[in-house]
């Protein structure tokens, strides 16, 4: 199953860009109030992605049935992984569309139904009949999102395969697709090279840190599905990066003050999770933890990447992704030859991600800020991140006066925990009075009542014609 996510996280750039330049031009096209374009990127866009998926998925399947490693089990594996690249990308497709449309609902909606099919079929097939039972249910989930997609999207798949439209998409998201890989150089070489170096047990301890970093980055990566439309939307409607210093300045400054909150509570309870879920891997959780705030730098930079694309720098934030990676790449490839333990790896993770933030955030910033002031925001992207590091060490020193420390106590973990959050509410108060956080979450919620009120007075009258 490992070998399928590897191929299966390469492979989803069967597309060539196609899916980027959809997600890139469809909401140019929309903000511009091009009707007639967008429909033609949409129909075309969709029939080009699923060609070209299919093909590659084919060919998985092929070459799973050939059994070329000579064990049934991976041959069986990479088969169905076929299945699962061509339902996820058709899957992911739908969800460019509808977040370009702006239908938000739907795709919540669909977020919590993938969540719950994808666990319970998962867990029931691997409980009947092992890996196999478990990949074959998860493909069960995905074949059920796309009903559900047929039936409630309101978006028909219309087989248009214009050669000109299809390479013009390529062409624009060939770049995102180099930075999508970029993005994930940065994220996993770290892993890759220990896989190289190490033993699998010293790998496991890792790739436990590494999956509660993806789960930290989940919040800010739908915060930054949703950004994505609304930046370029704003952009093919403006073209001047001046007049979107909200659209970049909310996301970022929210990221900042958001995520240490967030990393601060994981930290807190994760040894007892650890402790009570998986026990035999009690030695991951120093790495977990690490990677755990490093996940707040490579939230940071989100708003500030889709500028960057939307603006047609896209080759500027490939550098900065791919020569962090790079870097990371060679303090690692160094660490390990040193037999360096996971947590020091972890800690070198870590600053690759705070040097890609800072470097895309300065390469954006200077179009809203100058001079001190330029200094005094950047500084204010990464304060909070050491003020939460602060209030855990403040709240660590104040349970243990009212409760012996206990790694693996949930009692502790939560008086730790809540001592933690009152100490950082501080850096939220600041918030609001650095940019008005509260009133900006005011005026969207009102701004999307007005939004449903018109849809619903639209419908209504639409209905009486």
């Amino acid at each position: 199953m490992q070998i399928v996510f590897m191929v299966n996280r390469y492979t989803s750039n069967a597309h060539l860009g196609v899916m980027h330049g959809i997600s890139k031009l469809l909401p140019l096209r929309l903000g511009a109030h091009s009707a007639e374009e967008a429909e033609e990127i949409e129909a075309c866009g969709m029939s080009w992605v699923i060609v070209l998926t299919a093909v590659v998925a084919l060919g998985m399947c092929v070459v799973g049935i050939l059994e070329p490693t000579e064990q049934r089990a991976t041959g069986i594996a990479i088969a169905i992984g076929g299945g699962w690249l061509l339902t996820t990308q058709v899957y992911n497709l739908y969800r460019v569309v509808l977040r370009s449309w702006g239908n938000f609902r739907l795709l919540a909606c669909l977020t919590v139904i993938d969540a719950v099919l994808v666990f319970g079929l998962g867990i029931g097939g691997a409980a009947l009949w092992g890996f196999v039972g478990a990949m074959l249910g998860m493909l069960a989930a995905y074949l059920i999102d796309l009903l559900v997609l047929h039936f409630y999207s309101g978006i028909r798949i219309r087989p248009s395969l214009k050669l000109s439209v299809g390479y013009e998409l390529g062409k624009v998201g060939f770049l995102i697709m180099l930075l999508t890989f970029s993005d994930t150089l940065l994220r996993t070489v770290d892993a890759s090279i220990m896989a190289a170096y190490y033993d699998a047990f010293h790998v496991g301890l890792y790739s436990v840190g590494m999956q509660v970093a993806s789960y930290m980055f989940a919040l800010p990566e739908a915060a930054g599905f949703v950004i994505w439309p609304k930046v370029m939307e704003a952009w093919g409607a403006t073209g001047d990066p001046a007049k979107m210093r909200r659209h970049i300045e909310l996301p970022t400054v929210t990221a900042a003050f958001g995520m240490p909150l967030l990393a601060g509570v994981v930290h807190t309870l994760l040894p007892a999770a650890i402790y009570v879920v998986i026990p035999e891997f009690i030695g991951s959780i120093d790495a977990a933890q690490i990677l755990t705030w490093a996940g707040i730098f490579l939230a940071l930079p989100l708003a500030a990447n889709s500028l960057l694309v939307a603006s047609n720098r896209e080759i500027t934030a490939i550098c900065v992704r791919a020569g962090s990676g790079l870097l990371l790449g060679a303090v690692t490839w160094w660490l390990v030859l040193h037999q360096a333990h996971i947590t020091t790896i972890a800690y070198a993770a870590a600053g690759a991600y705070a040097l890609s933030s800072a470097i895309s955030l300065l390469l954006v910033l200077p179009h809203y800020y100058k001079g001190r002031e330029l200094v005094g925001e950047l500084a204010a992207c990464y304060l909070p991140t050491l003020w939460a590091i602060a209030s855990l060490r403040m709240g660590d020193n104040l349970a243990a006066n009212l409760l012996t420390p206990a790694e693996g106590d949930i009692l502790w973990a939560l008086l730790h925990m809540t001592f933690f959050v009152l100490l950082y509410t501080v850096g939220v108060v600041y918030a609001h009075y650095h940019i008005d956080l509260l009133n900006e979450v005011r005026e969207f919620l009102k701004s999307r009542r007005q939004t449903v009120e018109e849809l619903a007075a639209s419908e209504l009258e639409d209905e009486q014609k």
